[in-house]
């Protein structure tokens, strides 16, 4: 795909195919992603009411961006991987609950570091259930088990919040309609240990 193509043209459908494809570039793509964040940010998220393109460009953006960052080495003296992490942490509070869930997806596609990566995701998970929320998944469960999937160790000191609670549920409905996967019943047995 000819990315740089794609992300020049005034097409949105081709700056979001990009975006989507983008991240199998791993630190390949890194050539792209000034081009990529400026098309993200270009998207003004306090409309209430987005096309399918924007919110897959912001959505797919944020994942790729955070997989190129990751991949290429996150460097904090680099002001171009800074305004990425900025731009990255401003989006779960957005208020089209989408791209607030995959930006939480994203941060842990960047992973530690950058320690801002673990701190936000702290502030996730001691943050308030959201009125959109969706039933099951819940942002601040979804921070518990990006988290998790960073530090299993030190997201144990979150075991008795109500994200975890939250992520509980979630994985006991997987359950329900999953029986006997292993990998499920792993990570209930853990979280549920006395």
């Amino acid at each position: 795909m000819d990315f740089d193509r794609a992300l020049r043209s005034d097409s949105i459908r081709a700056q979001a195919y990009a975006a989507t494809f983008l991240a199998a570039e791993g630190g390949s793509g890194s050539p792209y992603i000034a081009q990529l964040l400026s098309r993200c940010k270009a998207i003004d998220l306090n409309v209430s009411e987005l096309s399918n393109f924007e919110q897959r460009l912001v959505s797919h953006g944020a994942m790729s961006l955070c997989t190129i960052v990751n991949a290429s080495g996150y460097d904090g003296a680099d002001r171009l991987h800074a305004s990425i992490l900025e731009w990255i942490h401003s989006l779960p509070t957005c208020r089209h609950i989408q791209i607030a869930g995959t930006s939480i997806h994203a941060l842990s596609l960047l992973g530690v570091p950058p320690q801002e990566t673990r701190k936000r995701l702290e502030e996730l998970i001691g943050s308030d259930r959201r009125p959109d929320d969706y039933p099951l998944v819940t942002l601040r469960g979804t921070a518990f088990r990006c988290l998790a999937g960073i530090d299993r160790q030190f997201v144990e000191r979150f075991l008795d919040t109500p994200a975890c609670a939250d992520h509980i549920t979630l994985l006991t409905h997987w359950l329900e309609n999953a029986p006997g996967d292993p990998n499920l019943i792993e990570e209930l047995n853990w979280l549920t240990r006395s």
